[in-house]
């Protein structure tokens, strides 16, 4: 199992590289994550995710139906908003 995981991290980690860097060179702020999340939603229909928006205002919920007897369910809480700072690093 241990291995299925590390080639599937493995397989994923150029795309979520990619969803991270987008979402950090567009930042909203809080009540305001309109863009961010359509963004979040659309990644998550196109890898076949059934989504609502709108939820209390810009939020986002993401649902995965298990399969023939597995009727578990996995939830998973993020924020979306940014901080209004200047970073100071390298580019």
């Amino acid at each position: 199992m241990l291995t299925r995981i590390k080639d599937l991290a493995t397989k994923l980690a150029p795309r979520l590289i990619e969803i991270r860097r987008h979402l950090h060179s567009h930042p909203e702020l809080s009540g305001h994550e309109y863009q961010t999340a359509a963004f979040v939603a659309g990644v998550l229909s196109a890898n076949g995710v059934h989504v609502r928006e709108g939820v209390g205002k810009t939020g986002v919920v993401g649902e995965v139906q298990g399969t023939g007897s597995d009727r578990g369910l996995l939830a998973i809480r993020t924020d979306m908003d940014a901080l209004p700072i200047q970073e100071r690093t390298q580019s």
